[in-house]
C-alpha cells in the first residue's frame, strides 16, 4: 500500500511537470494602430487582423519626410510612418523581448513607451519607407520564450513620398 501511494505521488508529479513543460508558447496577435502623433502625416490607414497587414496611404496622399532626431528615435532622416501595438495581456517581462524591422534589431524592450517613468504596454515603431521600400516586415518576440509574430507594414503603390526641404 505504501509503494502504491508513493507511485501515485511520483506519477502525479511527473504528469504535472509534463504539462507545465509543454505549455503553449503562442499568444494572440496584437492589432496595429496609428501612433499617437500620426507620424507619416495625413494618411489613410487600415489594419487587417486576419493577415496582420497595416496599410498606409492612397491616391494623392504623401508620406512626410523627417530629419534625423535622436531624441525621437529617428537615427536616420527619411520618410516614416508610425505604428502602435498594445502588448498582449499575458506578456509580463517586456525587457526580455526583441523586435526586428528590416535589418534593424531592437532588443531589451526599448520599443515600449515610457509613461511617468514606467514602461507602458504600448510598443511604438517608426520604420523608414520610400519608393523602393513600401513593404516592411516587423517581427516581434514579446517576451523571451514566446513565439515570434510577424506584422506587415505596407505603403500603397499610388502613395507619394515627400522630399527633404533643404
Amino acid at each position: 500500500m505504501r509503494y502504491v501511494r508513493l507511485f501515485e505521488t511520483i506519477f502525479l508529479i511527473l504528469l504535472t511537470l509534463f504539462f507545465v513543460g509543454c505549455k503553449d508558447k503562442s499568444i494572440d496577435y496584437s492589432s496595429i494602430q496609428r501612433d499617437d502623433q500620426n507620424i507619416g502625416g495625413k494618411l489613410s490607414f487600415n489594419y487587417d487582423s486576419a493577415t496582420h497587414v497595416a496599410t498606409f496611404g492612397g491616391l494623392g496622399e504623401t508620406v512626410e519626410y523627417y530629419d534625423e532626431d535622436i531624441a525621437r528615435g529617428f537615427n536616420k532622416a527619411g520618410n516614416r510612418v508610425g505604428i502602435k501595438l498594445i502588448a498582449p495581456s499575458s506578456v509580463k517581462d517586456f525587457s526580455s523581448g526583441s523586435a526586428t524591422i528590416g535589418d534593424e534589431k531592437i532588443i531589451g524592450g526599448k520599443f515600449f513607451r515610457q509613461i511617468n517613468n514606467e514602461k507602458s504596454r504600448e510598443a511604438v515603431f517608426y520604420p523608414l519607407v520610400d519608393e523602393n521600400n513600401r513593404k516592411i516586415e516587423l517581427k516581434i518576440i514579446w517576451e523571451d520564450g514566446l513565439e515570434e509574430q510577424t506584422y506587415i507594414i505596407l505603403i500603397r503603390q499610388e502613395t507619394n513620398f515627400a522630399i527633404n526641404k533643404i
